[in-house]
């Protein structure tokens, strides 16, 4: 019975041994589920940065394109830069224009430049067109051409009345009083005549006493905005009657945009016969005469309308309608 008793008693020592131990390993559990997590939260990091990783990947992978983008602008732009360059390439007829001129260089007493106006380049040639000459009665473009803009700016009308004033014989850079016209055969002083009548007499008759009204009463009003004007579409700073030849045929050229009467009174001059005007076609052309001074403004209505200034001193009419001729025919 001890025996049985000794048996049992080790029996109940080791169950509850067992029952300690099962207890203690199901304590131990919920500290197992701490690397799940652990891991989890590693292989969502692992993600987060393959997928940051991806992006940054795509983002390489994305970078050549931006060389070969701006390859493709820059071989564009180089095609813009060549067209550009063909655009102001020398037409074959400004070369012509300027080997033949070329006889003339270094000749104090002529200055010619020659606007080709065919096509939207306005390329241009001369010789000696810097140069400053007397420009006579060609210095009435300027004024002209201001009237008109006032007009067409609304500032003005043809229909508008000026009283003559002996006082504008003596305004600065007045035309020579007396000369050229029929205004001062009027007995005029006090009288109202209007813009487009002076007009009409400035261009047509080349009359001086009209000029000097409109430079009188428009022009020198404000002398401010018209040398502003004139630098605007000639390059001249301060009006004056010397000019040369380059400023001269950029305001004929400005003028006949203008699509005014003087375009009209320019081709009814009393000189339409002679010089720039011997040309077989319509020429609107503005002369101007003083002594030795012989010069002439044109806008010639050829298959390539150009426009023409020549500025001389002692030459003949036929002279300067012999270089009209020979310029016309090369234009051609």
């Amino acid at each position: 019975m001890k025996n049985i008793k000794h048996l049992l008693a080790w029996t109940g020592l080791l169950v509850a041994s067992l029952l300690l131990v099962g207890c203690g390993s199901q304590k131990a559990r919920p500290a197992m589920s701490s690397p799940v997590k652990s891991s989890v939260k590693q292989s969502k990091k692992a993600k987060s940065q393959s997928s940051h990783q991806s992006a940054r990947q795509k983002q390489t992978s994305q970078k050549p394109a931006s060389p070969q983008k701006t390859s493709r602008q820059s071989g564009q732009r180089g095609k813009e830069a060549a067209a550009s360059s063909k655009s102001v390439k020398m037409e074959p007829v400004i070369k012509k224009i300027r080997a033949y001129l070329t006889k003339y260089a270094g000749n104090s007493a002529v200055s010619v430049e020659f606007i080709d106006l065919s096509n939207n380049r306005r390329q241009s040639v001369g010789v000696n067109e810097n140069t400053g000459m007397y420009a006579a009665s060609c210095a009435k473009l300027p004024v002209a051409a201001y009237t008109q803009y006032l007009v067409q700016s609304g500032k003005l009308s043809y229909s508008s009345k000026l009283t003559y004033t002996s006082a504008a014989d003596d305004t600065p850079n007045h035309m020579v009083k007396g000369g050229t016209g029929v205004l001062q055969n009027q007995n005029p002083e006090g009288k109202q005549y209007s813009v487009q009548t002076l007009l009409e007499d400035a261009m047509v008759h080349s009359d001086n006493a009209a000029s000097n009204q409109l430079l009188y009463h428009l022009c020198n009003k404000d002398q401010a905005s018209f040398n502003a004007f004139l630098n605007k579409i000639a390059g001249i700073s301060s009006y004056s009657k010397t000019m040369t030849t380059l400023q001269a045929a950029r305001v004929m050229a400005y003028l006949h945009s203008q699509n005014g009467p003087v375009n009209q009174y320019l081709s009814a001059t009393d000189w339409k016969s002679e010089k720039i005007g011997t040309l077989p076609v319509r020429v609107d052309h503005k002369i101007g005469i003083n002594g030795a001074i012989n010069n002439d403004v044109g806008y010639v209505y050829a298959k390539k309308p150009f426009v023409l200034a020549i500025f001389t001193n002692g030459w003949s009419n036929d002279q300067i309608a012999a270089v009209a001729q020979k310029i016309y025919d090369l234009a051609e």
